[in-house]
């Protein structure tokens, strides 16, 4: 939409000083004649853009001209430039960088000073869950019912009907708070389970508060089995374990040796992947069963690899 460009155009010229009407055709890709029209209309807002000639000329907001500034302080502006440049390397939404633009023309500070850079690209997980991401975020703002198939940690696929509210990146993945219009009651769906999905026309028939005390509630009435796993393992096992195994205690025993301890949802993947790759590195203690599952886990993988070595 015209007015969107306006808009952007304007924010634009606010945070540099003087930029070519080349520039701009090519940052909005449309024609320089298009550009000029552009500026005309936004003179004719009331917003005074000159336009300078020459091998350096091109068009400049009047220095005369003030923005309304919020009352916030330089650092408080950093620090939503941060957060929002975080947020710009996990999703692909360009009004993200239209929303960065219009903060830089209204902070206090003169430039934007990148003394940390945050990103969060790897939180793509995949193609698919960027798209689903975008598509949720609208079903949300719009408060559409969406329909999906779910695959849980056990395999079986369902087809549901919910009505999203809320989406949260945590322990190395996204997850969808959502009412399930099947179960009548708010569940946690990660993205990555999710196989079908599509925004239908029905809205919905809730009022739903997206807190997010909300996910900590409903994984406080986590109804999974657990398991509590006891382990022996070297100090490079032990960083491993440590990153990327929440909530595990880990008592040094000697300069080479550790224990942990860690209670895991016994039907995840990820403890139990993690624990497979560290081979050697890492010996179970207890439970006894756990023992006897990568033990004979390595079995099969040795059995099945055995031909071709």
């Amino acid at each position: 939409m015209r007015i969107d460009r306006l808009l952007s155009i304007t924010t634009y010229l606010l945070n540099r000083n003087i930029v070519t009407g080349k520039e701009l055709a090519e940052k909005f890709e449309v024609s320089e004649r298009t550009i000029q029209r552009d500026i005309e209309a936004i003179n004719m807002a009331g917003i005074p853009i000159v336009s300078l000639k020459g091998a350096h000329g091109g068009y400049q907001i009047m220095d005369t001209f003030k923005l309304l500034k919020q009352a916030n302080n330089k650092e408080d502006m950093e620090i939503i430039l941060m957060a929002l440049k975080g947020l710009e390397t996990t999703l692909d939404d360009n009004h993200i960088s239209t929303t960065i633009e219009k903060i830089k023309s209204v902070s206090n500070s003169d430039k934007y000073n990148e003394t940390i850079s945050v990103d969060f690209s790897v939180i793509h997980e995949n193609t698919s869950i960027s798209k689903y991401i975008q598509i949720l975020s609208k079903a949300i703002v719009n408060r559409k019912v969406v329909s999906i198939t779910y695959s849980s940690a056990d395999n079986f696929i369902s087809k549901r009907e919910i009505e999203p509210v809320l989406l949260k990146y945590k322990w190395y993945t996204w997850y969808l708070v959502a009412y399930c219009k099947n179960k009548q009651d708010y569940r946690i769906f990660k993205l990555a389970r999710i196989g079908e999905l599509s925004v239908t026309n029905q809205d919905c028939m809730i009022q739903h508060v997206a807190e997010e005390k909300l996910f900590d509630t409903l994984m406080g009435n986590d109804n999974r089995k657990y398991i509590h796993i006891k382990l022996l393992c070297n100090k490079k096992a032990m960083y491993i374990i440590k990153e990327y195994i929440p909530n595990c205690k880990i008592h040094e025993l000697n300069d080479k040796e550790f224990s942990c301890e860690i209670d895991v949802p016994e039907n995840e993947r990820m403890w139990y992947a993690i624990l497979l790759s560290l081979g050697d590195d890492v010996k179970i203690i207890k439970p006894d069963s756990l023992k006897k599952r990568l033990y004979y886990q390595a079995k099969k993988i040795i059995n099945f690899y055995k031909d071709d070595i």
